[in-house]
């Protein structure tokens, strides 16, 4: 017999990617599933505290992948971590800031007010969204040669820095949505 799971990201896929809410076509869809006992795993850039009310939100009980992969969080608790720690990734980017010359600032840098102002976030959901244990979100815009070079500085630190939505989310090398 074929057992069935769905694997979605978040942001402009089940949640509308100016509102970060889900319409109301996702939670059909999300009650569908369920009914017909298909797990579905998260797999965000969103961090641990940020999935946890949406999950609650929506009945999901099923596993989810926080910040790129960095992690897989069990219905139990228990994680399976593939990335670094946070601290080791901000450290690394304090080298990569110095060695590129780029001013760039993460979410760290900035605050929880303009974390809020800059994404449309409550205060709450900011601070969930701060709230990262394994990656950093890099704010400033780059041109395509800062960003080329950005990248290749964060891979010869070990981390990744694949270019996203609005933000750069920052990880550790072994970071991988596919492999959590």
């Amino acid at each position: 017999m074929t057992r069935w799971i769905v694997i979605t990201d978040l942001d402009g896929t089940l949640l509308d990617a100016n509102t970060y809410q889900p319409g109301a076509a996702a939670r059909e869809a999300l009650r569908n599933l369920q009914a017909r006992d298909i797990p579905v795993v998260f797999c965000s850039a969103k961090t641990h505290a940020e999935q946890e009310p949406l999950r609650s939100d929506l009945a999901v009980a099923d596993p989810f992948i926080v910040e790129n992969g960095s992690a897989l969080i069990m219905p139990d608790g228990t994680r399976h971590v593939l990335g670094d720690p946070g601290d080791a990734i901000h450290e690394r980017l304090d080298s990569v800031r110095k060695e590129t010359g780029l001013a760039f600032q993460t979410y760290q840098d900035i605050g929880l007010a303009e974390v809020a102002g800059l994404t449309g976030l409550t205060p709450e959901a900011a601070e969930r969204a701060c709230q990262r244990d394994y990656s950093a979100t890099v704010v400033t815009p780059f041109s395509a040669a800062e960003m080329a070079r950005f990248q290749q500085v964060c891979a010869h630190h070990g981390l990744q820095a694949p270019s996203g939505g609005r933000f750069i989310t920052v990880t550790g090398s072994g970071a991988d949505k596919g492999q959590a």
